[in-house]
């Protein structure tokens, strides 16, 4: 069931998912690095699809160096399952509100979302200061914070909020995912 579940993501990777242009690579690389991916139960099948769709940017992306693939989008929050998925180096998606956030003293009104550490592996979604379409592009950045991606000055990994910034992958993103995770940067695909 597994392998058949990667390859159907591995196809649907491969015929592409963006209106963004990317850099196409020539190169074809079997992944060799596998992520499961969590979701919270508590997260709608269309806030739930947001999130699948950019990780499905990001495997375009990764260009089979690397796969994230979802294992459940009924994840249970319980300290048990957040340390079993950290053990086996798993991501969790969590879907959090602004009184949670607020109860923690870093985390100020203007963040959408943030996560553990950067490589680390929980997003936390601060669900109630964003629209549904948001998440596609918030995810997009949270998964560069876990990929090994930094703030940066501009594009994806910029500290602030925008759809136009956060709409794809851009190459010093890549770079910096490469770097952190050991890829061959010219195997990645990223947008012009």
């Amino acid at each position: 069931m597994h392998k058949l579940l990667v390859l159907c993501l591995f196809m649907f990777v491969w015929f592409g998912c963006s209106s963004a242009q990317y850099v196409q690579q020539s190169y074809y690389i079997e992944s060799n690095k596998l992520i499961s991916v969590y979701i919270d139960s508590n997260f709608s099948e269309e806030e739930a699809k947001e999130i699948e769709m950019s990780m499905i940017l990001w495997n375009n992306a990764l260009n089979k160096q690397m796969l994230l693939f979802i294992a459940s989008k009924n994840f249970i929050i319980s300290t048990h399952n957040i340390n079993e998925a950290e053990e086996n180096n798993s991501f969790i998606i969590l879907k959090i509100n602004s009184v949670i956030a607020n109860d923690k003293k870093d985390i100020d009104s203007s963040i959408l979302a943030y996560t553990n550490r950067v490589g680390g592996n929980i997003v936390y979604i601060i669900r109630d200061r964003m629209a549904e379409e948001d998440i596609h592009y918030i995810m997009l950045h949270e998964f560069g914070h876990l990929l090994g991606a930094t703030h940066v000055k501009k594009g994806l990994m910029y500290k602030y909020y925008s759809p136009a910034s956060y709409s794809c992958i851009d190459y010093d993103t890549a770079k910096q995912v490469a770097n952190y995770e050991k890829l061959n940067i010219n195997n990645m695909k990223y947008c012009k």
